[in-house]
């Protein structure tokens, strides 16, 4: 794989990236993107500081290419084998949410959580799941029934829904690249908000429908009101309501909270990184911190719908 002139000419090659508006990127969220690619493959990157103790309790920000989309999103930002590409790069590279392990200096990234969508309508989907789950999710949407959800063009989301943004996002353990305003303003995407009775907002969900999955980009909501309307828990049950809606396939929940999507009967596809130091001693210094760099996934395993051999999980 060669380095591309620009963006434009990976796409001509590589049409069916077109789905991830990467031009559009560019000018939303400038991060010194560089795109290699052949007939057959590509790999998207992008620099920024990244911290590499992400998923321990000490910080360490580093600069840093990653291979990825720059958006954090959970696809996978290459195609075919990096090691074409990889000692092309100066310094130290960081590839995200690989779908399958790698042979060197390989550890855990968040996982994916995914809505393996088979039902007729909502009130399916509340009808196959067990008991417990049944009971807490009807809680939840009990709790949730005086707000207000409404559909907004992008061009309404103003700095309220962004604070609320910006609220997860200062308090997320699992920063990645802050976006700004103007990303939710432009990106084509669809935005849902939660309002209270009073019409003040709450919380949102940006959506966006990609090759027959429906993908949760980013939300955000008010923590000071989430007990009083379960309110998190009713955002991800919007979700999956609109995805069996939309008849999509599969609904993409994205890679936090993974309690709370598993008990709504998401089901855990794990995503691995993969770090490289164009310097050799470095490199195999690399290999020995892997741990200090890999995420802990969730453990406990949940039987939420009646059918299946999963072993169950109390509440």
């Amino acid at each position: 794989m060669k380095l591309a002139k620009d963006v434009h000419s990976l796409i001509n090659v590589h049409p069916d990236l077109k789905k991830y508006n990467l031009p559009l990127m560019e000018t939303l969220n400038p991060c010194q993107q560089a795109y290699y690619f052949d007939s057959d493959n590509y790999c998207i990157t992008y620099r920024i500081k990244l911290d590499l103790l992400n998923f321990s309790r000490w910080r360490l920000k580093v600069p840093t290419r990653v291979v990825g989309f720059p958006f954090s999103i959970c696809h996978q930002g290459f195609k075919g084998n990096l090691e074409d590409v990889l000692p092309q790069i100066k310094g130290l590279t960081v590839v995200l949410n690989a779908n399958e392990k790698l042979e060197k200096n390989c550890g855990n990234t968040l996982s994916t959580y995914v809505f393996e969508n088979r039902f007729k309508d909502f009130e399916s989907y509340l009808k196959a799941l067990r008991s417990p789950y049944r009971y807490r999710i009807n809680k939840a949407l009990k709790k949730g029934k005086t707000l207000k959800i409404k559909t907004i063009e992008p061009q309404a989301f103003n700095s309220k829904y962004y604070k609320l943004y910006e609220e997860v996002f200062n308090n997320s353990n699992d920063q990645l690249e802050k976006l700004t305003l103007d990303f939710f303003q432009t990106y084509p995407a669809e935005i849902i908000t939660f309002e209270d009775y009073l019409g003040e907002a709450v919380g949102f969900v940006q959506l966006k429908i990609v090759s027959n999955e429906l993908m949760f980009l980013f939300g955000g909501f008010n923590k000071e009101v989430n007990l009083k309307y379960d309110l998190y828990y009713n955002m991800l049950l919007y979700i999956i309501k609109r995805g069996i809606e939309s008849k999509v396939k599969t609904i993409n929940m994205g890679q936090t909270a993974d309690e709370s999507k598993i008990k709504v009967g998401c089901t855990e596809e794990e995503k691995y990184l993969y770090c490289y130091h164009s310097n050799r001693l470095l490199n195999k210094l690399i290999n020995t911190l892997i741990p200090l760099f890999s995420f802990k996934r969730y453990a406990i395993k949940h039987h939420v719908f009646k059918e299946g051999n999963h072993a169950d999980s109390a509440l």
